[in-house]
């Protein structure tokens, strides 16, 4: 395995994504960032971008990804921190997604 295979296949970051919308409360998926900036939601492909973004206004993660892998039909959502802690949240409307992402501790 090439170095870029063994960074592609290894998560650099992962979160929990806790949906607010009550038809998906349940579900506790996984995203991960590997070290090439591409997303796997749940253990699916990689593909899709993820970056850390920090400037006077806030700290976010920038994240775009399809919940089933289509690179056709991916959306970028843009996870806020919340002031003094390690969540993130994205608020879209009554329509869109509605969630926040609680960091996973790596081993």
């Amino acid at each position: 395995m090439d170095a870029e295979t063994k960074c592609a296949d290894e998560r650099k970051h992962a979160f929990v994504l806790l949906s607010l919308n009550y038809n998906w409360i349940w579900a506790r998926p996984e995203i991960a960032v590997n070290e090439l900036g591409e997303i796997s939601y749940d253990g699916g492909i990689w593909h899709g971008s993820g970056s850390y973004v920090t400037n006077v206004y806030d700290t976010s993660w920038h994240m775009t990804f399809h919940t089933g892998g289509d690179v056709s039909r991916m959306k970028t959502y843009v996870f806020v921190r919340v002031q003094g802690t390690h969540v993130f949240l994205t608020l879209n409307g009554s329509r869109g997604l509605n969630a926040m992402l609680v960091p996973k501790i790596l081993d």
